[in-house]
């Protein structure tokens, strides 16, 4: 190749293989798609004019473009002068089938014994496009979902970071081996690193000596601990003639007929909601007042208000160690654009009878805010300090 004419260019266009071929027609013996690398990521590549026409065709239709800092145009019909002396050094080689399997950038499958061993295959290398958006989906086809580079830059890793196909793709694990500018020794020890920590098995010993001592690095950051709320299951209350709340610690409400107050009900649990048993007073598992902010923010969103004005706590709802809480939280009728919430609950394994424990009434309004209060400075405008040194 360096005994061709210098010339020639190279450009990336952020357009689709077909759009780029609409541009070549007619002029396929100066200009060629030398690379493939995504939907919409095409190289075109050739006599230097006609690529940056094509480039400016692109570019006139909202695209981005880029030019390739190359010496010459591979890839392309300018390649063609030097082919048959490279089929005879080809031609001179041994060839032996690989032990690893290849996927071909030239075709953008796996590669057979017979193509690899076969001199034609690698004078068409040098000529045909690079197909490494199809070589990229059949790696995936075949299960690979670790992508390591070996070479001088991380340009590939950068391509199959953004051409990666398919929606079970995004836990792909990339490392490139080598940076431009940068130290090697430091690159390829943090690529190796970059993998141990994914589960890729590293050689350790190998790479830096078995006479050294190694120290196991320590485990807490390595050990997956889930803290997402496991969902309770779904009811279909509208099976029994109500609505489905989507709230984690409610399961269906009802508009009464009569009075058009919003009833809601629901079961809490230590058991099936485990993340309540992390707060505990005096050995007791207690809801939190939060707990009864979110419950009257959420049905003040469901009845048209826009915030909670006011909020008292009657009596604390206490978790029972085995069994739950049913709960019951009416909000009233609208009244002057407030309604009136109570929070009741009580054991979900006794009869119909039992009495109901009431733990909080809210004020539910529709102005954003708590009337009459204002947070634009602190303390608010004529508050009173209150001494809470004996609370």
């Amino acid at each position: 190749m360096d005994v061709l004419p210098d010339g020639g260019a190279m450009v990336a266009l952020a357009a689709t293989e077909q759009e780029v071929g609409d541009l070549l027609a007619g002029r396929e013996h100066l200009v060629g798609i030398a690379a493939v690398n995504g939907p919409d990521s095409v190289v075109v590549s050739g006599e230097e004019a006609a690529v940056l026409e094509i480039a400016g065709s692109i570019r006139a239709r909202g695209a981005e473009t880029h030019r390739l800092p190359v010496s010459h145009a591979f890839h392309s019909p300018l390649m063609e002068p030097i082919l048959a002396d490279f089929a005879q050094v080809a031609a001179s080689l041994e060839y032996h089938a690989p032990s690893i399997p290849i996927v071909s950038t030239v075709t953008g499958r796996l590669a057979t014994p017979a193509e690899l061993c076969d001199p034609a295959y690698w004078v068409g290398h040098a000529r045909r496009a690079v197909r490494f958006a199809d070589a990229l989906a059949t790696l995936v086809e075949q299960g690979a979902d670790t992508f390591v580079e070996i070479g001088p830059d991380k340009a590939l890793t950068t391509l199959a970071e953004r051409g990666l196909p398919g929606p079970d793709t995004r836990h792909a694990v990339f490392a490139s081996l080598m940076r431009r500018d940068r130290d090697e020794a430091a690159e390829v020890v943090t690529a190796l690193a970059r993998l141990h920590v994914h589960g890729v098995a590293v050689d350790w010993p190998a790479l830096l000596g078995s006479d050294g001592p190694t120290l196991d690095l320590p485990t807490y950051a390595f050990e997956h601990t889930r803290y997402w709320i496991d969902a309770m299951p779904v009811i279909d209350a509208t099976a029994v003639g109500q609505q489905r709340a989507t709230h984690p610690m409610l399961g269906a409400f009802i508009s009464l007929a009569d009075t058009g107050e919003l009833v809601f009900t629901g079961r809490i649990s230590a058991e099936t909601q485990p993340w309540l048993a992390d707060h505990v007073v005096r050995g007791s598992i207690l809801l939190p007042g939060t707990g009864f902010v979110d419950l009257a923010l959420w049905v003040a969103d469901q009845a048209g208000c826009a915030c909670v004005e006011e909020l008292t706590l009657a009596s604390p709802l206490v978790l029972p160690e085995r069994g739950g809480l049913a709960l019951q939280l009416v909000a009233g009728p609208a009244e002057g654009g407030r309604r009136r919430l109570t929070i009741h609950s009580r054991p979900d394994d006794e009869a119909v009878a039992a009495e109901w424990t009431h733990h909080a009434t809210a004020v539910l309004g529709t102005s954003g805010r708590a009337a009459g209060f204002e947070l634009t400075q602190w303390p608010p405008t004529d508050a009173e300090p209150v001494d809470v040194t004996d609370a």
